[in-house]
Formats: structure tokens, sequence, C-alpha cells
């Protein structure tokens, strides 16, 4: 069969994840003749601000986008990592690594060599990012082995109406078509997929290929095309979201803290802040709002629809981020894990004869991603409600494998980096009993002191860094 190139990819939303997905579009699939036309309809995001990590400076490379340009403009902070605390203590989840080579067996497994389960939070503190972070320092990373700051790796937490807008015009300059519509009608047949797309005064758009970016609504997948939803069990009920919250002054984190009505984070930019609650399913609406609004700040509510599309690629259309489902955001925003599936589909290089073998190992793969971000939210379940019926059982034989072994059970598609998930599961609470054989003879003091003299050097490079205000101010200080 020859291979017939999509001509015309119609993305239909007005999020950042619809952004987003044009600019992509428009950068991989304009050299072979590809146009790209944007409708804008439908809802804004739900959160005003986008915690991105390290993944997005990758992303930004690869459209060609200037991360400076993007900081002035959405009033961006560099992030580090998470700052948490549930009911077993504070903890820090970096975005970097701790760079220490096995000799012979991982650092994880030193550590759990020699210390006892109850003093293995200390895992968390053999990061660069956790001492900076910790200090309110920040530092780009460098590119020598050598360095204990080729280690870092940062993210930013950005306003996302701001970055949408620079994304949209930079789409303009890319060639992509916009096209502003308050009635959008689909004529669509399940069995074969959109057909065309009817809009204000008359007008209509047909493309060879869509993308539904709606959200919740899934206007195109969902209502059009009739592909269901597969509800999953609520971890919580509804999202809140204050904006002007509480400052966390200019520290290179967001934080992330465990309340007894659910999940709250607090993020800053430049000139602002953001708090978000994510409620627990037993909570009423009364209850919840009593105690959200104990906080400053107008707060919005929204409801959580829980689950993931049964074919999120179905006939000749891609549903991407909230339109896909919904496995939580608290550990990654919707256009990080809709940036993903659209990366996915493009490495699948997808073309305008449908292919039903490339549909299926994308729906496979993308499930196994999202089942991923999926367990990482129940984690944070997990770690106030140990016998909660919303956890897979796959998750608590894989959480044994830890405990057991101190080993991860590796899935085909992992949304994070080895030692970030060890350094997750350690502050949450979870610890392993046992250490890799290979450090059977090696003594547990000789151990501790190795892991000091690595501390000391850590919290002397961090102290040497300059504050992230000082870089804000130097690098990309906010235009408003």
């Amino acid at each position: 069969m020859d291979k017939a190139n999509l001509e015309h990819l119609v993305v239909v939303g007005n999020g950042l994840v619809a952004a987003g997905t044009v600019v992509t579009l428009a950068r991989f699939l304009s050299r072979y003749g590809a146009r790209v036309t944007w409708i804008r309809t439908g809802e804004d995001d739900v959160s005003p601000v986008e915690v991105a990590q390290p993944p997005l400076l990758e992303w930004l490379a690869m459209v060609g986008l200037p991360e400076r340009d993007l900081m002035v403009r959405a009033q961006g902070l560099f992030s580090l990592g998470v700052m948490g605390q549930g009911t077993k203590g504070e903890f820090f989840m970096p975005y970097g690594r701790h760079g220490i080579p096995a000799a012979p067996a991982s650092f994880e497994h030193e550590f759990f060599r020699a210390y006892a389960p109850d003093k293995q939070a200390r895992f968390n503190e053999h990061f660069l990012a956790t001492q900076a972070a910790r200090r309110g320092r920040f530092d780009f990373p460098v590119n020598d082995p050598r360095s204990v700051k080729s280690t870092l790796r940062y993210g930013m937490t950005l306003d996302k109406r701001a970055m949408r807008t620079l994304l949209a015009e930079y789409a303009d300059s890319l060639g992509v078509s916009a096209v502003r519509c308050t009635r959008l009608s689909v004529e669509a047949d399940p069995e074969l997929g959109i057909q065309r797309l009817h809009l204000d005064d008359d007008d209509s758009v047909q493309g060879d290929f869509y993308l539904d970016a709606t959200g919740d609504d899934a206007l195109l997948i969902g209502q059009a095309l009739g592909v269901p939803l597969e509800e999953a069990p609520a971890l919580w009920s509804h999202q809140w979201v204050s904006r002007g919250g509480s400052s966390l002054d200019w520290m290179p984190y967001s934080t992330l803290t465990q309340q007894d009505w659910g999940w709250q984070r607090a993020v800053d930019i430049q000139q602002g802040g953001v708090i978000e609650a994510w409620i627990s399913p037993g909570e009423t609406a009364e209850q919840a709002a009593a105690k959200t609004n104990s906080h400053d700040g107008d707060w919005a509510k929204t409801p959580l629809h829980w689950g993931q599309r049964t074919t999120p690629w179905w006939h000749n259309c891609l549903a991407l981020g909230r339109a896909a489902g919904q496995p939580g955001e608290l550990l990654c925003s919707e256009w990080h894990r809709a940036c993903q599936s659209l990366l996915l589909w493009l490495e699948l290089l997808p073309d305008a004869a449908g292919r039903p073998a490339l549909r299926s190992e994308f729906n496979r793969r993308d499930r196994a991603l999202f089942e991923s971000w999926r367990e990482l939210h129940e984690l944070l379940i997990l770690a106030g409600d140990p016998q909660s019926e919303a956890v897979t059982e796959s998750l608590r034989w894989r959480l044994q494998v830890f405990e057991s072994f101190g080993r991860l059970w590796r899935r085909d598609q992992e949304p994070l980096p080895d030692e970030t998930q060890v350094a997750l599961l350690v502050g949450l609470g979870w610890r392993s009993a046992s250490a890799d054989n290979l450090l059977a003879e090696v003594s547990p003091e000789d151990l501790r002191r190795k892991h000091q003299r690595i501390y000391d050097t850590l919290v002397s490079a961090a102290e040497r860094m300059p504050t992230l205000k000082q870089v804000i101010q130097h690098h990309c200080p906010a235009v408003v």
C-alpha cells in the first residue's frame, strides 16, 4: 500500500493542550506539505498555572521556541522539584539525578544497606536539587560529568494563559490557520470517523485528521464518535483553584501538602501565586468549601471525571489531554501527558490511509503510559488511606516488590526517572527491608561515612549557587 501523507490536520480546543498541539504539528509536519487548522472553541484550562517538568525543555527545543522567551512572557520561575508534606513527614521529590555511580550496587541499595527503614528518608537529601531547593538556590546544569551540577534537571512554573497566548502567536508565525468558534457542530460516522466540522455563520472545515483537545467535553472523540470513557474509581472528587494565594517567596519548587480532606498544591510565578486543592470523594461540597475557603482568595470548583477513553485514537481522530481521560494532574500536567501521547502518535508516522495496526499499537502503548500516571497518583491516596479501594492490585504488588527487595518493577512506559520514583516512594513512607546481595560484605558504617562525605559536598555546592531570585532577575524577568 502506498503511503499517503496527511495533508490537512484540524485541532479542536481552546486550552494549552490545543495550543501546544498545533505548534508541534506545524513544526513537525509542515515539511511534508501538511496544513494545520486550529478551531478555537470550548472552555479555558482549569488550572491557571503550568507546573512543567524537565521534558518541557526538550519540547521547547524540538519546536524551536526559546526558553527565555517563554519564561519572560509567562512570568516563569525555575523549579528543581516538589516539596512534599505527607503523613510520614516532609520530603523533596527532585527532578534531577543523584548521579552517584554503582559501586558495586546502586546508590539506593547502598542506602538500604547502611540505614534501618526508619532512617531511609535521608536518601532524598543526597541530591544536589534537594540541597539547593531547601536554600532557595538555583543554577543551570553543566555538560561536564565531573561537576556535581551535571546532575541537575529543572522544570518551570508558568502562567498558563500567557503561555497559551505566546504559543498562539508562534503558531501563527508557523502558518497555522486559527478560527474562533462559539457553536461547533460535528458531522461524524462512528464507523468512518469525523467527516466535517460546521462552524459559525455556516462555515465548515474538512480535514484528513482531527485532534480533540476539548477537555472533559470530548466534543469529537466522545460526543460525536461515541468512544466511551472507561471509568475508574475517583481519587479526588473536585479540584478547587484560588489565584492570589500565599507566596513561596522565590523558592525553586512547588509544594504538595496532605490534608485531612485531600491534597493541596501551592505554586508561584514571578508576580503571584496559586493554591489548588484536590478534594477527597468522602468530602461533601459544603465541607470542602468551608475548608478551602479558610485561605485567602476566590475559589473556583471543577468536578473531576476519572477514567480513560477506551480507544483514544479512533479512525481519523486522536484525543489528547482530558479528552483522552484523567489519570491525575498533581504529579504531571495535562499538557505534559498530552505531549507524550502526541509525540508517540508522531513516532508511529500516521498517514491518510488509517493503518489499523498503527492505531492498535498506539492505543496499547498510550494505555500503558496512562496506567503508569494513574498509579503514581494512587500512591498519594495510599499515603493517607492504605485500604483505599481506588488503588489497583498491580500497584500494591509493585509496592510489595519494593518493600521486600528495594526494586522498582518497571513497565514498558515509565513516566518518571527511576531515581525520582525512588525518592517519591521513600518520601511518602515506603521502605526497603533488604539491599542488593552485592553489598552483603560491605560495612554499613563505611557506607554511612561515604554518604556523609557526599552530603557535605552537595551542601557546599548548593551554598555556592546563586539564589533563584538572582537568576530570574538576571536571566528572565517578567514583562507584564
